[in-house]
């Protein structure tokens, strides 16, 4: 498969997954899919409900045991950079719950964050 796929429901099922964790997450998802066997990458830009510093926004997702920073200016510019990392930690299949480029994380004029993982 050599193509792109959206998928035509909105919102997907990355959502409803996600608030089996999190009852009380307000998302809304959209999904491509793309010919990858290693992991999958999402895109998300989240919006604030208030006013907030990078650091506090970067300290929240820190919180999270299932989220690690990681940095593209590392050399893990892409999903297999990452899976690779993960084998040579010893990671059981060289899994990771969620990695987030700290380094591509941007901030835009109306106090949404994006970040990517």
């Amino acid at each position: 498969m050599n193509t792109l796929v959206p998928e035509k429901d909105i919102p997907s099922h990355q959502g409803p997954d996600a608030q089996t964790v999190d009852p009380e997450l307000d998302v809304i998802t959209m999904a491509v899919k793309v010919p990858e066997t290693l992991s999958h990458l999402h895109y998300w830009n989240v919006q604030l409900t208030r006013k907030a510093t990078t650091e506090e926004v970067l300290e929240a997702f820190g919180k999270s045991s299932r989220t690690a920073f990681i940095n593209y200016a590392d050399g893990l510019s892409a999903n297999n950079t990452v899976k690779e990392l993960m084998l040579a930690l010893n990671r059981p299949y060289g899994d990771m719950e969620v990695a987030l480029w700290h380094d591509m994380l941007k901030w835009s004029m109306m106090n949404c964050f994006t970040p990517i993982w």
